[in-house]
């Protein structure tokens, strides 16, 4: 029995890479390349020594493990694998496959940029990004734009020289089993919802705050997040009833021009969507279906009070906040990088009692929406698309101008002495008190847009972030449409770079194994790893994301490291930002 096992093991490796060759990708000319006779491996620095010893040995170390151990493979299969994913296949051996032409072929780690997306052809990322990048959009039939009928099928192989999976959601697959490989990129991070979904916000940010009360210098305290309160938790709705029904809020209400919460719906609400000023109207809603509060506890609608920020920086009389972007290049360890994002102002003069969205929020894609309508009503004579952005989406330079000419800031150097800095302390406030929930895995990264708005006393307050930001550029004025496009440059520079090195250190781990006294051949197709469970801890360490030297970020990244849990003590946090006791 174990001899014929044997066999069939040696056949599924050998069919695997068969299969490879004679045309399981839709052969293409890049692919002809990849497929070269054997002198490119053997003038590479990067291959194994014995690639048949290096499957097998890879195949003991890097292992599938569950998310959960604790769940069943029924349980997974329920919650990971819900149907079919824009045709692409479920297939349990995948990473066993992807393993195999790794090892026979490193090469395209190294050498090439091979993309899998779920966005429309049109998107900027496949029609601009990956092309100038040098990267291949290897399965375009893939797309945003399938017939509803192509989607439910389950008909195409994932390629196996897929190195970066880009989705615009969740792909509910296991992670190093069917996708998502130790040696591949994925840019969702299961449990990121933590840091997008306003509901589990505001309880991250109450446990926060809670454990860091005796301790102001490791919390936010009162900054970076205005108050709120879940109104289907009975506590927190007993306290929101219990200021809203108090003469303190009528008196708040009188000070702050008649609204001083904005009612948000906790959850599959975005770009403005599910956020409304509580005006005298809103109240009246609120205290009718709350029964002025004695339903607390019983009405399990997912909606948040949060406090109104009444005092914004106004430009030019008119509201705005930021879009900043960060990557969470790692979980394993966690590394973030901030990038500045584009200044946005909303198309109206700012009114308190005004019942008008545009007059509050100032989403990019609303005001487009706003200027269509407004265009279309004759409203906006000679304003064209162009203008429009010009007016309204400023970068981060143009808005520092703006206040050294009007007086309100006097240093000017003041993004980088006061405005970045303190972006990013928010940025690793929102980490730390959403990261508990984070999947801890090498192959995952996010990319998440934080909307900020900045008050009259130039704080900074975190509004709510999105983990599948808009960040179409084609029709952003030309200094915002530059900083979206060396954010996806950059963004693509780290994840690679993180990628090569894991490859790297494995290729040379495995090489070291495969020529020690720990592993030895017993048959053609079985390999004794001596003392197998301090292999596979060595394992998970150098494959763990840090960068080697020579695929280092480059320094014309123009990111700023915020977090790095690679490094030792306060160095984790830049400018040491959080002393140890935090940590």
């Amino acid at each position: 029995m174990k001899t014929f096992q044997t066999v069939l093991t040696l056949l599924f490796v050998i069919n695997a890479f068969a299969l490879l060759l004679i045309g399981s990708f839709n052969s293409k000319p890049s692919f002809a390349r990849q497929l070269n006779a054997q002198t490119t491996l053997q003038n590479s620095p990067n291959r194994f020594d014995d690639p048949v010893a290096a499957y097998h040995i890879l195949s003991k170390l890097d292992a599938y493990e569950p998310l959960d151990p604790s769940m069943t493979p029924e349980q997974i299969k329920r919650k990971d694998i819900q149907g079919s994913f824009k045709g692409l296949k479920t297939d349990d051996h995948y990473c066993d496959k992807h393993r195999a032409y790794f090892v026979y072929k490193p090469d395209f780690i190294f050498n090439e940029k091979n993309f899998v997306s779920s966005y429309m052809l049109v998107a900027d990322l496949r029609r601009s990004i990956i092309p100038q990048i040098g990267g291949n959009d290897t399965m375009p039939y893939i797309n945003g734009g399938m017939l509803k009928s192509l989607r439910g099928q389950s008909v195409h192989d994932i390629r196996l020289d897929t190195q970066l999976f880009f989705f615009s959601a969740d792909f509910r697959r296991e992670l190093n089993k069917q996708f998502a490989c130790t040696t591949q990129a994925f840019n969702h991070i299961p449990g990121h919802s933590s840091l997008y979904r306003k509901d589990y916000v505001t309880q991250g940010v109450i446990k926060y705050l809670k454990k860091w009360e005796n301790q102001p210098q490791c919390g936010s305290g009162d900054k970076y997040f205005p108050p709120t309160l879940a109104l289907d938790d009975k506590e927190q709705c007993v306290e929101f009833f219990k200021h809203f029904n108090s003469e303190a809020y009528q008196q708040q209400k009188r000070e702050r021009g008649g609204i001083v919460y904005f009612r948000k719906i906790g959850a599959n609400a975005h770009q403005g969507q599910g956020v409304f000023p509580v005006n005298d109207k809103e109240e009246a809603k609120i205290r009718n279906q709350y029964k002025n509060g004695s339903m607390c506890g019983i009405d399990q609608t997912n909606n948040l009070m949060q406090y109104y920020i009444y005092n914004p920086l106004l430009v030019d009389g008119r509201k705005a906040d930021f879009r900043v972007y960060f990557l969470i290049a790692s979980t394993n360890p966690m590394i973030v990088y901030y990038n500045d994002g584009y200044f946005s102002i909303s198309m109206t003069k700012f009114e308190q009692n005004s019942t008008e969205k545009a007059t509050f929020l100032t989403n990019a894609r609303l005001a487009h929406e706003y200027f269509t309508e407004s265009q279309a009503k004759g409203e906006l004579q000679n304003m064209t698309v162009t203008d429009l952005w010009e007016d309204t989406v400023w970068t981060f330079e143009t808005f520092q101008d703006y206040l050294l000419r009007k007086g309100i800031i006097t240093d000017n150097k003041w993004l980088e002495n006061y405005l970045r800095p303190e972006l990013m302390k928010l940025v690793a406030h929102s980490i730390r008190m959403s990261s508990h929930a984070f999947a801890k895995r090498s192959s995952l990264f996010e990319i998440y847009g934080v909307d900020v708005v900045i008050d009259t006393d130039l704080k900074v307050w975190f509004i709510e972030a999105n983990a599948n930001p808009d960040m179409e550029f084609g029709t952003l004025s030309a200094g915002v449409k530059q900083v979206t496009k060396d954010f996806w440059f950059d963004s693509f520079d780290v994840i690679f770079g993180l990628m090569r090195s894991r490859a790297k250190r494995i290729i040379r781990y495995v090489n070291e194994l495969t020529n020690s006294p720990y592993v030895w051949k017993i048959n053609e197709n079985e390999y004794h790893i001596e003392d197998l469970e301090a292999r596979k801890e060595e394992f998970k360490q150098i494959s763990q994301n840090y960068f080697e030297p020579e695929y280092d970020v480059p320094s014309k990244v123009r990111f700023l490291k915020v977090i790095d849990e690679s490094l030792p003590g306060t160095a984790k946090y830049n400018n040491h930002m959080f002393p140890e006791e935090c940590l």
